[in-house]
């Protein structure tokens, strides 16, 4: 009876055993799994944001480059755009658009 006892109670430290080692790889990748995530968010943000800051950038740029350009397209043909409409001034029609650089 008493070697049952003595059989069990190693039996149950070497499952212990066992049983943190377990718990201590599980945790560990469990840590690696939530460090992975962490990461792949901070690279969505960070990319998001670059993206969005280099949209804002560019768009700056083209609308200085456009303003930059505005007066002379316009200095010449400020007239009613209905008047610029009319057959005989299509060329001014073009002066009124921007085109995109």
């Amino acid at each position: 009876m008493l070697e049952k006892i003595e059989n069990d109670a190693a039996d149950l430290q070497a499952s212990a055993g066992i049983f943190r080692q377990q718990a201590k790889n599980l945790k560990s990748k469990m840590w690696w799994k939530k460090l992975k995530m962490n990461l792949c968010i901070a690279a969505v943000v960070l990319t998001i944001t670059g993206v969005n800051k280099c949209y804002w950038i560019v768009r700056e740029r083209r609308m200085t480059i456009n303003l930059a350009r505005t007066p002379q397209l316009f200095m010449c043909y400020y007239t009613d755009f209905a008047a610029a409409r009319s057959p005989q001034n299509t060329h001014l029609i073009h002066s009124f658009t921007l085109s995109p650089s």
